[in-house]
């Protein structure tokens, strides 16, 4: 008896997430079938909307939300064939990221990114992500002043660039195009604090790291902002348009226009 409580429980779960999971954010599986684990989403902000730096981090907490749903469903055995890979299971990103472009149309989320001990060993983790050779990897390479990005282990950003703000760059790029202007977005980043997600400052410097650098040299240089306003309550109403994703591991003729 306990048992089948136990598993309508369970079922009752995951078809709540099936229902409500991807306003903001929604597990990239592409990206999982290379054995990154991140969650990304793109919305547009509807003609008229303005949305405040609180806005900001409201929807990033409820982006952080999501995440959390999702993976908690997706780790257990209900899930079925869409469970998570055991190493995945082990892994979840601990942060959320969401940034408004320049000309306040349109809202991008990233988690920070997660891979298995294999992937984290492979020269060519940054050649899947489809950062070589793009803008971002331009900018990472001013902030570790000019050592060419090749593979992982030549990234001296403390995190080794797996931060959802440079995922979050990354998304960017890949919707716009290599040439678009990011200059003036607006972005922040959450975390968990116990029960309450909270705003959290960019990384910098790892000690650990020699000639290291962090998120606030990188968004520095490409002129974006940090907009800390707390979390605040409950997000207001915004006009918004249907959530999208796009990959981070895209296929490749996307990944040459950058």
């Amino acid at each position: 008896m306990a048992s089948q409580r136990k598993h309508y429980v369970l079922f009752i779960i995951w078809t709540f997430v099936c229902i409500v999971s991807g306003e903001f954010v929604q597990l990239d599986r592409e990206a999982l079938g290379k054995r990154f684990l991140v969650w990304t989403g793109i919305r547009p902000i509807n003609e008229g909307t303005t949305i405040t730096d609180e806005d900001l981090s409201n929807i990033a907490r409820d982006a952080y939300d999501e995440m959390i749903i999702e993976f908690t469903a997706l780790s257990l055995p209900a899930a079925g064939t869409g469970q998570l890979p055991k190493w995945a299971r082990a892994k979840r990103p601990t942060v959320m990221a969401s940034l408004i472009d320049p000309a306040g149309d349109r809202l991008y989320f990233a988690s920070s990114i997660k891979t298995s001990m294999t992937k984290a060993k492979l020269e060519d983790h940054m050649k899947d992500l489809g950062i070589i050779g793009t803008r971002v990897a331009r900018e990472l390479e001013k902030c570790q002043q000019g050592i060419v990005i090749e593979k992982k282990d030549n990234v001296l950003h403390g995190f080794k660039a797996s931060c959802g703000e440079i995922m979050l760059s990354v998304l960017y790029f890949l919707d716009r195009g290599g040439d678009a202007e990011i200059k003036g977005s607006r972005v922040v980043a959450v975390e968990g604090d116990g029960d309450n997600v909270v705003v959290k400052d960019f990384c910098t410097q790892n000690p650990d790291v020699v000639n290291s650098y962090g998120c606030s040299e990188f968004l520095k240089g490409l002129g974006i902002e940090f907009t800390p306003a707390p979390v605040n309550g409950a997000t207001r109403q915004l006009g918004l348009g249907q959530m999208r994703q796009m990959s981070l591991c895209p296929a490749p003729p996307i990944r040459a226009r950058l």
